[in-house]
């Protein structure tokens, strides 16, 4: 069995996505870096995208979570995320985290 284990490394936010894109930084690891990972697991469908300091918009054409799965994405050099319902009403937990 494999099994790929995560730390926590900070206080995650849940945001609730809406009908035009809206966006946020990131959460940030202990020393209020952005962390190497980030862990997203949303309510509903929604489009999210990673971005800059100079904001970011996502669309329909961006990556597409599915309910109550969730995903662990590099945040490399990105600060932002920004997130789009599908799912009315969807919402989307943000957490920092690290291999």
């Amino acid at each position: 069995m494999k099994f790929d284990a995560v730390t926590i490394i900070g206080t995650g936010s849940t945001v609730t996505a809406s009908a035009t894109s809206n966006w946020q930084n990131l959460p940030t690891d202990a020393t209020n870096n952005v962390p190497r990972y980030c862990r997203l697991q949303s309510t509903g469908l929604v489009y999210v995208k990673l971005g800059g300091p100079s904001g970011v918009t996502a669309t329909t054409n961006d990556l597409l979570l599915s309910p109550n799965e969730a995903v662990i994405i590099a945040t490399r050099q990105f600060t932002r995320i920004a997130y789009l319902q599908e799912t009315p009403g969807a919402k989307l937990n943000i957490i920092s985290v690290e291999a």
